[in-house]
């Protein structure tokens, strides 16, 4: 299975650190990266050295997260710095509830777990699909059949023009975080 490298902007709040560790614990074969000022060239390396092919940066605004952003790895040949990252999609975010503030949430090891996703019939909850799907590799329930043991990740709309997405395991168990998705940007199709 392709493998995410998921990490954080330049000085990032606890908040930030917390959720990205949330977000390696429902997203399989994902890694967790300490960014420190590691520029975007050095990203795209540690990327190919640690066998990943997607990059996912989690940005703050006022100490919560904020934007993430979802890039590809990018082989150029014949250039001095080899790699590159090109950017997938941008979830915008209304606001995260982290598995330690949920009491019902737990936490799993999730390493062979399959990630499927859920979702209405909704402009931005196909935008949002689209994007777990090209960038994290999530499968939409339906078009193939669950295997076991998995997370189902569902996009459920809410009144105030947002979209929250909770991961349960396919006995039901909450894990992770609660996302809230105000805008999806998909920027390569």
């Amino acid at each position: 299975m392709p493998r995410v490298l998921i990490t954080t902007s330049h000085r990032p709040t606890q908040r930030t650190r917390s959720f990205v560790k949330d977000l390696v614990n429902v997203i399989p074969s994902s890694l967790r990266f300490t960014r420190g000022k590691a520029t975007f060239t050095h990203l795209a390396i540690a990327a190919h050295d640690l066998g990943a092919d997607r990059v996912v940066i989690v940005s703050n605004r006022k100490g919560n997260p904020a934007v993430i952003d979802i890039y590809r790895l990018v082989f150029i040949p014949r250039t001095a710095q080899l790699f590159s990252l090109e950017k997938i999609c941008r979830i915008m975010l209304k606001g995260v509830k982290l598995s330690r503030e949920a009491r019902h949430i737990q936490r799993l090891n999730t390493l062979n777990f399959n990630v499927y996703i859920t979702y209405p019939e909704d402009e931005t909850a196909e935008k949002l699909v689209e994007c777990f799907t090209q960038g994290l590799y999530f499968h939409v329930l339906g078009s193939s059949k669950p295997s076991r043991p998995y997370i189902l990740a569902e996009v459920v709309p809410k009144p105030k023009a947002y979209l929250e997405v909770r991961f349960k395991t396919d006995q039901g168990v909450f894990v992770g975080p609660v996302i809230r998705v105000s805008r999806v940007e998909i920027c390569i199709r």
